[in-house]
């Protein structure tokens, strides 16, 4: 009798460490999750290098800086202008809900992907009109190889997938190819 009570304690407090050690590591996932995004985006969060930045970038230097990086990547310009009025209206300091970030509205994980040796060796800023068209231009070029139709093209750069099936996704494609006049 007394070896069961020790064995019932002994398998209740196994199931209890083994909850805790879920919970704890679930915390750990969360808190290394949340300090990785603050840590990234203290570096990116507005500040005067941005106010710098917006001090100097007119909506004609934005486009001159589009036509170059469209040019660079063979990516139609009218495209290019067409995905940055439609993401941020020409607005440097735009910011989105999800956190996209800049003209072409590039997402941090996105920018970092397209920009990683960049960013190593030049401290190339997704704040930086030109760090961020460069980004979004080639984003464009790489998803246009994958899905050959703009349509496809940019519903993954809007939603992250090329199914249509979302209202706001169709009305993006829409917009964007009706300001780029390929409709």
């Amino acid at each position: 009798m007394k070896q069961n009570n020790e064995e019932n304690r002994s398998t209740k407090f196994r199931l209890y460490a083994k909850q805790v050690l879920k919970y704890i590591s679930i915390m750990c996932i969360l808190f290394t999750f949340i300090t990785v995004n603050v840590w990234y985006f203290q570096g990116l969060k507005k500040d005067k290098v941005q106010l710098t930045f917006s001090q100097q970038w007119s909506k004609i230097k934005i486009q001159s800086c589009a036509r170059k990086y469209a040019t660079m990547y063979a990516v139609p310009t009218e495209i290019v202008l067409a995905v940055i009025q439609a993401e941020s209206g020409y607005r440097i300091d735009a910011v989105s809900r999800a956190h996209a970030i800049g003209v072409m509205q590039i997402m941090p994980k996105t920018f970092k992907a397209l920009m990683g040796s960049e960013i190593k060796s030049r401290g190339a800023n997704p704040f930086n009109p030109e760090d961020n068209i460069n980004a979004g231009v080639k984003y464009l070029a790489q998803l246009k190889k994958q899905h050959k139709r703009w349509t496809a093209v940019l519903s993954v750069y809007n939603s992250g997938t090329h199914d249509q099936r979302y209202a706001e996704t169709r009305k993006y494609v829409q917009k964007v190819l009706e300001l780029a006049d390929y409709i």
